[in-house]
């Protein structure tokens, strides 16, 4: 049996509001995940409003026998127990940014839990901009983290 094209591929687009510091939205953002999976490497790309101009490659390592599920829970812990840390590498973009680095990470830890192919990762620059604080930035994570998860196990199918 083969798999058609429609068969390894997955897409959902979610809005992201963000507030200011006074409870006002700053910031109405369109995020899609565009998921394609082949024998070998899966291709995740995270678009801002249509636009993605980073991408890096993310060799992800073996999974130990400890693993931790993520779940939806904020009280339940996020990570997983591997045999090294998740580290990529830039292939396409802009200028090094610290942000950019640790969100590839965690959706590399994400993507370990349910398989260890290497995974080539495109997203937009301008997700985490700038490398001073922005209380938005978690918000964004989480949000980002919950899309390619949605995504990865839902087959395409969006929830909201």
């Amino acid at each position: 049996m083969s798999l058609r094209f429609e068969d390894t591929t997955r897409e959902i687009s979610r809005n992201l509001e963000l507030n200011n510091d006074k409870g006002f939205i700053q910031s109405n953002i369109e995020l899609t995940c565009n998921i394609v999976e082949f024998a070998n490497k899966i291709i995740v790309s995270i678009l801002q409003n249509g636009e993605m101009d980073l991408s890096f490659d993310v060799p992800l390592p073996k999974l130990k026998e400890g693993k931790i599920p993520f779940n939806d829970d904020e009280t339940d812990t996020y990570d997983v127990v591997l045999d090294n840390q998740v580290s990529s590498t830039q292939l396409l973009g802009g200028v090094y940014n610290m942000k950019n680095q640790v969100a590839v990470s965690q959706i590399g830890k994400l993507l370990a839990q349910y398989q260890n192919k290497n995974v080539i990762l495109n997203m937009s620059g301008r997700l985490f901009s700038g490398t001073e604080f922005n209380p938005n930035d978690f918000t964004k994570l989480k949000f980002i983290i919950k899309l390619v998860k949605d995504t990865y196990t839902n087959d395409g199918k969006s929830t909201e």
